[in-house]
């Protein structure tokens, strides 16, 4: 039978007076897709018969949430000024560091709300910007506004190195006094137990440089010991050793660190047959951790007697008492922004 003859037989009716197959399919097609139709003209009108929220109450949530967010971001956007530590070190508040600090430490308020989290940013003449629940922009710094201090002062035994204390011990800069009361922080630290020179200053930019490692400002200090530092733990001071990572934050930083010195010159030997022999070492660090020198010497088995600081990049202590301060000259400010590459 030929393709025609086929085409043919399936046209055809079943009976006579009946439907031809094909007319059935289409017929069967036509009848779905109206059943379809119905079926969604039902579900709609099901749909608009059926209350909806009031959008009163839609929008009220979404202005909740959408007020909640600015509220958390409300410092994030850059444009708003300059970074809150900078805003805070350029008023003399700290280094950026310590800035940074008190910012994770909920110490600091913006215009009434607290800021812990960074980057945030500000525009310090029209925000007010709190630290301990004093506003940065006192009566003090506005009597020395737009002039920095630089101040040398020989840090005597027992008193600590930062503005913020709980306990009330005594402070570096409660021993400075000069006239407007600018508010003056310490660059760096050095332990209660240590003497010597600490600068304060507030200028901002000069602390940050002084004590961040990619300037490589060399901090020398005079130490005596108990007993004679032999060559060969003069040489593995220099190689470097590895002491706990005391700064560590996180638990995936490493636990050790390696610290070394840059130079160690045995300056002189004491003799005494009934309290031992002491030795005076001078000892120069580019970048020190947390109590470096006392650590690297007891780990070679060496007790430190004394231990102070004698320079700070250019700086040399000198023409200060034990306990008093003075103003650096302006060859001295001069030497430190060339070893900083401050702007004048």
């Amino acid at each position: 039978m030929t393709q025609s003859d086929n085409t043919f037989r399936r046209n055809a009716p079943v009976k006579k007076g009946a439907e031809s197959i094909a007319d059935m399919i289409t017929r069967n097609e036509a009848d779905r897709k109206a059943a379809k139709k119905k079926a969604n003209q039902k579900e709609a009108a099901a749909k608009s018969a059926t209350p909806s929220k009031a959008p009163g109450n839609t929008k009220k949530k979404t202005s909740k949430k959408k007020t909640a967010k600015q509220k958390s971001n409300s410092y994030t956007d850059a444009s708003r000024g300059i970074r809150l530590q900078k805003a805070m070190a350029e008023a003399g508040v700290a280094s950026r560091r310590d800035c940074e600090a008190l910012i994770e430490q909920g110490r600091v308020m913006v215009n009434g709300e607290k800021v812990t989290t960074l980057p945030a940013w500000v525009d310090p003449e029209k925000d007010r910007i709190e630290v301990f629940g004093e506003p940065i922009n006192t009566p003090k710094l506005k009597a020395t506004k737009g002039r920095k201090f630089y101040v040398m002062l020989n840090k005597p035994k027992g008193v600590i190195s930062t503005n913020d204390d709980p306990e009330g011990r005594r402070r570096v800069i409660d021993l400075v006094n000069i006239p407007g009361n600018p508010r003056l922080f310490p660059v760096g630290r050095l332990d209660a137990d240590s003497t010597g020179l600490i600068l304060l200053t507030n200028d901002g930019e000069m602390a940050n440089k002084l004590t961040h490692p990619r300037y490589e400002i060399i901090k020398q200090y005079q130490v005596k010991i108990k007993g004679r530092l032999t060559e060969e733990d003069a040489a593995r001071m220099k190689k470097g050793l590895f002491l706990a990572n005391q700064s560590a934050t996180s638990w995936n930083a490493p636990k050790s660190k390696k610290a070394s010195a840059l130079s160690v010159k045995i300056l002189g030997v004491e003799r005494d047959r009934f309290r031992g022999d002491r030795t005076t070492i001078g000892i120069s660090l580019k970048e020190g951790q947390n109590r470096e020198i006392r650590r690297l010497l007891a780990q070679l088995g060496y007790n430190v007697r004394k231990l102070k600081r004698v320079g700070i990049g250019p700086l040399r202590l000198k023409g200060v008492a034990n306990g008093s301060f003075r103003l650096l000259t302006a060859h001295e400010i001069s030497a430190l922004k060339k070893a900083t590459h401050t702007k004048k």
